[in-house]
């Protein structure tokens, strides 16, 4: 390129090509998949309220989402789109890190599950951790992230607090 010059000094070698790409043909507006509500025993997430016992058992942790039509596409053959919760904590663990909207007992979803449209929630179990791993503050902070088959995301956060013991003496 000679200088002061700007793009190909042959123009015969530039080629530009252009197409059309149809984004989608349905006349409803998909949107990303969303969660309404995370809750740890029933106990709000979101809120003040959910609590736990350092050590304690195993507590099912549920997240419920978007239920409108417009948060589960249905494809051309038929089937809804799987939805997907990962789990995430700062403490404890989970008895799976991933659920699936309408999955059986072994995580699968096929068949009868992909014809209909996926339940409102999914559930897992968290494990507290053990006494004096729950942080300097006695909080465990939790996300829930939904994904969908065409790349969307939504997610979810809160907090648990340490359940304080009777007075110890």
């Amino acid at each position: 390129m000679a200088s002061g010059t700007f793009g190909p000094t042959q123009p015969d070698h530039c080629v530009i090509a252009l197409k059309r790409l149809a984004v989608s043909t349905s006349t409803a507006p998909n949107r990303n998949p969303s969660l309404t509500s995370l809750t740890l025993g029933g106990a709000s997430l979101t809120g003040a309220s959910a609590r736990f016992t350092p050590g304690g058992p195993a507590t099912s942790i549920a997240a419920a989402r978007c239920t409108d039509a417009s948060c589960a596409e249905i494809e051309p053959n038929g089937d809804y789109e799987q939805l997907l919760v990962s789990w995430f904590a700062t403490d404890g663990s989970f008895d799976a890190s991933r659920s699936l909207f309408g999955a059986d007992a072994n995580g699968d979803c096929t068949g009868p599950c992909l014809h209909d449209p996926p339940p409102p929630s999914v559930m897992t179990s968290w494990t507290p951790p053990a006494p004096g791993d729950g942080g300097a503050s006695g909080a465990v902070s939790f996300w829930a992230v939904i994904r969908d088959d065409r790349g969307g995301v939504g997610w979810l956060a809160g907090a648990a607090t340490q359940q304080i013991a009777a007075a110890m003496q």
